[in-house]
């Protein structure tokens, strides 16, 4: 498949489909090492849990790896914003290739007081690799602004970026949101829970119900 002039390798949609029916809590679940944990996933999907950085070149080397494609799907998680005013940092950056996610706790890799916290060197270099197509969806209206003031960074120090939501309206699908779109492209009914979607980002532990969210989110942009 050609799309924004990059030759694509789509796989089966049902490697998606059947992470979305797989229940997290009891699947296989590795802790490589302190901070760093992998979740076999059915249909050969994984995905890698890193919260702290010694780990994080690691886990970008196996999401190179298993690219078919130069497509990295990228979102972004935060505590929710229930105050007027208040302005909460980035908890977790997604990546995603069509078989591998790993979930960032940026929470937990850098500090979270004040604004503008550096981001770790593997993922800045990953970012702003010209090698690599980040596809984001709907970045402009929140992630863009989490990621400047939390990391001082954005899109345009991306090597390469695409927005899909402006891709989607291209091709007149307007107005749809990520699991709309997923839903009359591709046919998977991805759930959109808003208690686990407005969930505390920055807990200790991250719920089954989280990851899978979080995994979803970049695994079926990445298809």
């Amino acid at each position: 498949m050609r799309w924004c002039h990059t030759q694509l390798q789509v796989p089966h949609v049902g490697v998606a489909e059947l992470l979305l029916k797989a229940e997290l809590s009891t699947l296989p679940r590795v802790r490589l090492a302190p901070g760093y944990e992998s979740i076999d996933a059915p249909g050969g999907l994984q995905v890698l849990l890193v919260e702290d950085a010694a780990h994080l070149s690691s886990a970008l080397q196996t999401l190179r790896a298993s690219m078919q494609d130069p497509v990295i799907a990228i979102d972004l998680e935060w505590r929710p914003e229930f105050a007027k005013g208040r302005s909460n940092p980035v908890a977790m950056v997604q990546l995603a290739s069509s078989r591998v996610a790993v979930l960032i706790r940026t929470c937990r890799i850098v500090g979270t007081q004040g604004l503008a916290k550096e981001l770790p060197a593997a993922l800045r270099a990953f970012l702003q690799d010209p090698s690599v197509l980040l596809l984001g969806f709907g970045w402009a209206t929140g992630d863009e602004g989490k990621m400047q003031c939390t990391f001082g960074t954005g899109c345009r120090d991306f090597g390469h970026f695409v927005d899909l939501q402006a891709v989607a309206r291209s091709w007149e699908y307007c107005e749809l949101g990520l699991a709309s779109l997923a839903g009359r492209v591709l046919r998977v009914a991805v759930p959109k829970a808003r208690k686990v979607s407005m969930s505390n980002w920055e807990a200790p532990h991250l719920t089954p119900q989280q990851i899978k969210y979080a995994a979803l989110d970049v695994l079926v942009a990445g298809i």
